[in-house]
């Protein structure tokens, strides 16, 4: 099934305009076949996909798990304090990450 995100990624649209043979691979392999393997796509599940940098590609795994933490890193300081574990948990899954792969435990400061 095509992704529903495709007329409205910002990384397809941006991309399509330099490198037009290159993202049609890219759609392809992400937007048609399996869109579950599209970092974009799975970072949309939990939160908005204007809310996704343009340059996020597809396959870029690592970064999309930081732009996760760092959203509850911070959702966590104001909602939390220092305590991660509310929600981690669900954002993580909402990826198909296991928790522990975004979730790690802070230090305590001495």
């Amino acid at each position: 099934m095509i992704c529903k995100y495709l007329e409205t990624c910002s990384f397809i649209q941006h991309v399509s305009n330099i490198v037009p043979f290159t993202m049609n691979m890219i759609k392809v392999k992400y937007c048609e076949l399996d869109k579950t393997k599209c970092a974009r796509y799975r970072l949309a599940k939990i939160c908005y996909m204007e809310m996704i940098p343009y340059n996020l590609r597809p396959s870029d795994d690592m970064k999309a798990m930081e732009l996760v933490e760092s959203k509850l890193n911070e959702t966590c300081q104001k909602l939390y304090g220092n305590c991660r574990e509310e929600i981690s948990a669900c954002s993580a899954s909402s990826l198909g990450l296991n928790e522990k792969e975004i979730c790690k435990p802070e230090t305590p400061n001495l």
